[in-house]
């Protein structure tokens, strides 16, 4: 019985060895830039935008009302897809 369980304490403790090298100075640096580029920054590049809440609030107005403006001339229109390879 002591015999075994020497053995399974023996056995255990070889899992606890440590590493004894020097860890190099990247350690972790891609798990640092990988959550740096999943995570937004709710701060604008450059800075608050301008304006006191006016225009969006119209722009929310003619939404609920069924009355959005056109886009100009030149925009984007329904159609205007390519296929995706060039054509």
């Amino acid at each position: 019985m002591n015999k075994i369980l020497i053995l399974a304490v023996v056995s255990l403790s070889t899992g606890c060895a440590s590493h004894q090298g020097p860890i190099s100075e990247a350690y972790g640096t891609a798990f640092v830039a990988n959550n740096n580029a999943m995570i937004v920054d709710a701060r604008p590049a450059e800075g608050a935008p301008k304006g006191d809440g006016a225009v969006i609030a119209a722009a929310i107005q003619r939404y609920r009302t069924d009355k959005v403006k056109e886009p100009n001339a030149g925009q984007f229109k329904p159609g205007d897809e390519t296929s995706g390879n060039g054509k």
